[in-house]
């Protein structure tokens, strides 16, 4: 008989008292029914754990997916900056060719410069060497002629003026032998005139001595101008040469400084390849995690399908023996 109660009255057949235990002195324990509901309980138990495992897994593989997903783009951001690299250094090495080909243009130049600038100096050098010898030569030249000139007018002179005296003094005393006494005062005055003439001579022939040692002078000055000129082409060759050193010299510092850019820039890309290397180890290392975790996760998989094929072999086996022992007690 159930336990009565009154809805009606709620109060009436209702204990508010705990309940004591059972009075029952003698029960009967089915082994197989625990067996099977404790079974029951493991299966549940295990069913729950594999639901749960299964979400585990899902969430596992979706996370992993992610993560590999995750993992190809950024390699494939490593390829591409990769080939970015590549398509930089061949641009770079482009670039280092083109700068060395003009750095071999330019010593080239340069030292085509300064081989015209060697010739140059020693042209000048030989032609001022050959004016200063020319220049020489025609003034021992000039004086030699000059006073050989003047020597020889100087003794044509005086052979001259000692003819011409030795004729009139010849003529002087033939006549005075022979008019000395009629014409004195004529004798005097004649002579008094050829004195005057031969001294306008003398006077005249000292000027044309004079003019020409102008004339030697006028030359003295013209070579004088000359070598002054050559002096001056001579300073603006130098100035020239001054010139082209100085821009040998911008072109030196130019290519120092293009050297240290160069050098730079390798610098620059010896640390990409350092970090290119950095970033290709880290790849490796988390590749190499995942296939860790990989093969964790197999093992579990293969430990799990171990536990529960002997499980189920187990519970097989607990089945036929019941299903056995009710067999007989039915007999």
């Amino acid at each position: 008989m159930g336990i009565y109660i009154n809805k009606e009255h709620p109060g009436v057949f209702r204990n508010t008292q705990p309940i004591p235990e059972p009075n029952q002195v003698e029960f009967r324990r089915d082994y197989l029914s625990e067996l099977l509901e404790q079974q029951i309980v493991e299966n549940r138990k295990l069913q729950h754990s594999f639901v749960h495992m299964q979400l585990s897994q899902n969430d596992w593989n979706q996370h992993q997916s992610i993560q590999y997903k995750k993992l190809d783009k950024r390699v494939n951001e490593i390829k591409e900056h990769q080939e970015y690299q590549e398509a930089m250094d061949h641009q770079v090495i482009d670039w280092l060719e083109k700068l060395e080909d003009q750095n071999s243009i330019m010593q080239q130049t340069i030292n085509y410069d300064q081989r015209i600038h060697n010739e140059l100096l020693q042209q000048v050098n030989q032609i001022d060497q050959n004016i200063k010898n020319e220049v020489l030569q025609q003034v021992a030249q000039i004086d030699q002629r000059i006073e050989n000139e003047v020597l020889q007018q100087v003794n044509q002179i005086d052979q001259r003026i000692e003819n011409e005296v030795l004729q009139q003094v010849a003529q002087i005393d033939q006549r005075i032998e022979n008019e000395v006494l009629q014409q004195v005062s004529q004798i005097d005055q004649r002579i008094q005139n050829d004195l005057l003439e031969e001294v306008n001579k003398i006077s005249q022939s000292q000027k044309e001595m004079v003019q020409q040692l102008n004339g030697v002078g006028d030359e003295h000055k013209e070579v004088v101008k000359m070598i002054a000129d050559f002096t001056a082409l001579n300073e603006a060759l130098i100035f020239r040469i001054e010139q082209v050193v100085a821009a040998n010299e911008k072109i030196e510092l130019h290519l120092v400084d293009q050297n240290e850019f160069n050098q730079q820039i390798v610098a620059q890309m010896s640390n990409i390849e350092e970090t290119q290397k950095d970033v290709l180890n880290r790849v490796d290392n988390h590749e190499g995690l995942l296939e860790k975790m990989l093969r964790q996760v197999d093992h579990l998989r293969a430990v799990l399908f171990e536990r529960t094929n002997s499980l189920e072999e187990r519970v097989e086996k607990v089945f036929q023996s019941s299903a056995a022992y009710f067999q007989k007690i039915k007999n």
